[in-house]
């Protein structure tokens, strides 16, 4: 039986959740395959930051009370390039156009059950979560 990537499997995951009806979909492609990926996505802020989230989701893990907003305005949001205005008062952020701040916390939950699936693995926990693999 052959595994996947972890990122890969995080990248089916988001496309399972939220490529179904996310508001900057491709007409029609909420009907492809989670393995399919979508002409989207390199301009998707999810997809850019996929890394990132897996390291807000392994947090939100360990600590259920972390603050998941803020986590990801810290961690992605004062460095994005996305957009003209994007940085720490990115309008496409407050006015909820951004796949990444509409659907931040539908993504969470099935990245953690992932990276929680595929924590018993040293070397894929320290490729996700950037920790030393004897940690």
């Amino acid at each position: 039986m052959q595994h996947l990537p972890t990122l890969d499997l995080l990248r089916r995951t988001v496309r399972s959740v939220v490529c179904t009806h996310c508001i900057k979909r491709p007409p029609g492609s909420e009907s492809f395959s989670p393995a399919v990926e979508r002409r989207c996505e390199p301009e998707c802020t999810i997809f850019a930051n996929i890394g990132k989230l897996a390291k807000i989701a392994y947090d939100a893990s360990a600590d259920p009370r972390a603050p998941i907003e803020r986590q990801m305005r810290e961690m992605i949001c004062l460095n994005c390039h996305a957009h003209p205005q994007a940085g720490p008062d990115c309008i496409r952020r407050l006015e909820r156009e951004c796949p990444l701040s509409v659907y931040l916390l539908d993504v969470i939950e099935p990245m953690e059950r992932v990276l929680n699936s595929r924590a018993a693995i040293p070397h894929v926990k320290a490729h996700v979560v950037g920790q030393p693999a004897h940690a």
